[in-house]
């Protein structure tokens, strides 16, 4: 019910008249303090969210707990380090555990055939090594009843599948760590060599990866190996690939964990403080949705800022670092992407997008964009395009980024480059700075079988280049206008329920914000869509 009062006072609010900003370029160290500590622990912290594509979230207690997701819970990593006196600390998003090679692929990256049969097998001696089937016929992955890479189609309700696929192995591949990747939909059992490895139970997922324990290892043998799987279709759709992998990932520097201080959520904005040794970090994540400037409420960027401050009274050589993949602008990680560096109006870029760029061609709820593309600009500090692996080693190691490259296609998960950004303080006691991430989705709707841009761009007259530079410019007060709004919805809550309540008020503004698009259609009228 709250959920729904606020979006119903946000659809009724949004018609005011806005009031222009000054363009104050002047930071203040009240930007990194919340109007007020927050002790309510949410399922979720919003980091960067604009709308409900660009949209980025951290699920888990601590920052490093885990990598950056978007709300359908698929990654959209957003990587951070802080280099201090050389030795480098990560205070948001997960190591990247591994770089997989496939040794059985899955229909992502390359065609793939099986002996397949939907008639019900008794016991498990179809899974067995032995076995020798006998009115199963070779099928090409993946089995389901809709998407892109079905080539065997199969969606009977209460219906059955079972595959078995032999896969050669050598000696040099057992010494590694191996994964086992697979995506299901519904039951679903796999066996290596007759023995069951993985049991899912009544639920559906796409792209699970799980590493072979040294158990499970010990069951694949040099040679000729079978994996066996059995999927069961209980209703809706079907869909059954699966496959192993090798990690070829080689060692890197290493990378120690900051200790999280605190976590603080206000209406616009997300605090956080961390130790790195000797120097403490604050990061306030911002989306600057003011409900009466109607171009900030629909830009497709948020401001990303962060102070450094030394706890031992010494100067510390520090360097600020933000990553990120393309993986943001995918809806499957196996969609090949093109990468670039540019520049506009003086400021580098790097971004990154499909390939194909299906522009609004999905519908339904649970996916991510495809279309358009992701910004990183060189604000305050410096970016580059590189390979992920010297992206970080080099920065571990020197605190500076590789050179950039102009260009990067990919067509591999594992062969994903960096999108980095690097802020140097050099030598400092306390130091402070911002910079911007934002999302182009070139059309943002389709209402009345016509596209739209968002508001922010009047019907194409604005480009992502000029609301990067407005919002660059304006940064002071338009932290301060946020601040502003923070403390007006959290003393209104305060007054009508309490702590409690102005906090759950407090965490609900950018949710029901971001579940939003707002445009004008072809006759003037402003809709606020959900």
């Amino acid at each position: 019910m709250k959920k729904n009062l606020l979006s119903a006072l946000a659809c009724a609010s949004i018609f005011v008249a806005c009031t222009p900003s000054s363009s104050s370029q002047t930071g203040k160290a009240e930007f990194f303090e919340p109007i007020a500590q927050t002790d309510l622990r949410l399922p979720s912290v919003p980091l960067v969210v604009s709308d409900p594509y660009f949209s980025i979230w951290s699920p888990f207690d601590k920052l490093t707990d885990g990598t950056t997701r978007h709300w359908t819970d698929m990654e959209k990593p957003l990587t951070g380090m802080l280099r201090v006196d050389g030795t480098t600390y990560r205070f948001m998003g997960a190591e990247m555990k591994y770089i997989l090679e496939p040794i059985a692929p899955m229909t992502d990256t390359e065609e793939w055939e099986g002996l397949a049969t939907h008639q019900v097998q008794r016991g498990l001696q179809w899974a067995q090594p032995d076995f020798t089937p006998s009115d199963w016929k070779m099928e090409k992955a993946a089995w389901g009843s809709d998407g892109p890479r079905i080539k065997s189609h199969w969606e009977n309700v209460n219906t059955d599948l079972y595959v078995r696929r032999e896969v050669e192995i050598s000696a040099e591949q057992l010494e590694k760590d191996l994964y086992l990747i697979y995506s299901h939909d519904d039951v679903f059992e796999l066996y290596l060599n007759g023995t069951e490895v993985v049991n899912t139970g009544n639920t559906w997922r796409k792209g699970v990866t799980e590493q072979l324990t040294a158990e499970q290892k010990a069951l694949l043998h040099e040679g000729k190996n079978v994996i066996a799987a059995h999927c069961h279709n209980t209703t809706g759709g079907a869909y059954t690939d699966f496959g192993l992998f090798e990690d070829v990932k080689p060692a890197s520097v290493q990378v120690q964990i900051a200790e999280q201080k605190s976590v603080d959520v206000t209406a616009t904005s997300s605090y956080y403080t961390v130790a790195c040794g000797p120097v403490e970090l604050d990061v306030v994540f911002t989306a600057p949705m003011l409900i009466d400037d109607l171009d900030l409420l629909s830009a497709p960027m948020n401001y990303i800022s962060y102070q450094v401050r030394s706890t031992d009274g010494s100067e510390h050589d520090v360097q600020f670092y933000l990553g990120a993949t393309p993986i943001i602008a995918l809806n499957e990680s196996s969609q090949p992407t093109v990468s670039t560096s540019l520049t506009e109006n003086n400021v580098k870029y790097v971004r990154t997008g499909t390939i194909q760029q299906p522009i609004l061609a999905k519908i339904g709820d649970g996916i991510c964009i495809d279309w358009g593309y992701f910004y990183m600009p060189a604000i305050n500090g410096e970016v580059s395009l590189a390979p992920a692996l010297d992206v970080e080693n080099t920065f571990t190691s020197e605190g500076r980024l590789p050179e950039a490259q102009e260009k990067i296609i990919c067509r591999k998960t594992n062969e994903m480059p960096d999108l980095a950004y690097v802020h140097n303080f050099g030598k400092v006691q306390q130091g402070s700075s911002f910079t911007l991430l934002g999302y182009d989705e070139v059309e943002d709707i389709e209402y009345m079988y016509r596209q739209y841009k968002g508001y922010w761009a009047h019907e194409g007259k604005v480009s992502i280049f000029q609301m990067f530079d407005d919002l660059t410019k304006r940064y002071s007060s338009i932290m301060q206008d946020c601040r502003k709004l923070d403390q007006r919805i959290y003393d209104d809550g305060m007054a009508v329920g309490g702590k409690e309540y102005a906090e759950i008020l407090s965490a609900s503004y950018r949710h029901v914000i971001a579940a939003h698009k707002l445009f004008c259609d072809a006759d003037g009228n402003l809709l606020f869509f959900s």
